[in-house]
């Protein structure tokens, strides 16, 4: 079976670099040998980029790549080439997509909104609609179907989510009672998956990442962590000293969030704040 192609340009990134250290041979050298200029070598060896068939066989042969492991290289990087469908999905938010088939772990902070693999439809397309340059109807329903399929990782309990979301998520979208109830009883269902574990962070509780949601996420083989970033237009994949830092701000949010049964506590008066909201507008109209 052939790994998907996120998974195996990281993959081959870690194991050339895990040859290229045996061999004692510095990024200067192999860039010099391969003609590769600026940052190529450190770009295929962070699973940002994938290596032709040639490329490939001259750094097995550069390397000294025991013959063992000759054709998992080329496999992995054949891997790495093929070209897979990933749905409506904006073309910097791809390579996320493509690494939740390999994690085994997400620990997502949010602000203004639910994480997606935890929305309702109608808060999707709720959300999509008052906020999304997506303005046609056809492109939010292709939005919103993969983002509903996307979920089947969560629901089946292969991949575990952590999802801390600040107070002001819960008073987003309060135009929409029904559709914000909907939800919040879906976080309700969900956090009582044993593979899920929904906090929020109150307000009047400042820290670390202040208008700055991120995403971890942990890569069960090879085990790695990876930073995303989701802005208005582009995504950004930072790496190096940037995963210490988020991991590190993660875990101080964490700690200033609600428990997990406080969460629990404080979504269900949500929801019943909502419902009297309700009553009350109906008793208004009699």
């Amino acid at each position: 079976m052939s790994t998907p192609p996120v998974i195996a340009k990281i993959q081959l990134g870690q194991l050339l670099k895990q040859y290229r250290d045996q061999a004692k041979l510095s990024p200067e050298q192999v860039s010099e040998h391969m003609r590769w200029h600026g940052t190529k070598l450190s770009r295929i060896e962070n699973g940002y980029t994938g290596v032709t068939d040639a490329e490939a066989d001259r750094l097995i042969q550069f390397y000294s790549v025991p013959a063992e492991d000759h054709d998992l290289v080329r496999t992995l990087a054949a891997d790495g080439r093929r070209r897979v469908s990933y749905g409506h999905v904006r073309t910097d938010a791809r390579a996320y997509v493509g690494m939740l088939a390999g994690a085994k772990r997400l620990r997502a902070f949010a602000i203004d909104t639910f994480d997606g693999l935890l929305q309702t439809e109608d808060y999707a397309r709720a959300l999509l609609t008052e906020s999304s340059t997506a303005t046609r109807p056809v492109d939010r329903d292709h939005l919103i179907s993969g983002r509903m399929q996307r979920q089947e990782i969560i629901l089946s309990g292969n991949v575990a989510l952590e999802h801390i979301v600040s107070e002001a998520a819960l008073h987003q979208l309060r135009t929409h009672n029904d559709v914000m109830q909907g939800q919040l009883r879906q976080l309700l269902q969900m956090s009582a998956l044993p593979n899920v574990t929904i906090q929020v962070l109150p307000f009047g509780r400042p820290h670390p990442a202040m208008g700055q949601p991120f995403t971890l996420v942990d890569l069960a083989q090879p085990e790695r962590t990876v930073v995303y970033i989701e802005g208005i237009t582009n995504s950004f994949y930072p790496d190096g000293r940037s995963v210490e830092t988020h991991t590190l701000v993660y875990d101080r949010i964490k700690a200033l969030a609600l428990s997990v049964e406080d969460t629990r506590g404080l979504l269900a008066r949500s929801i019943e704040e909502m419902e009297n909201d309700q009553e009350e507008v109906r008793g208004d109209g009699a």
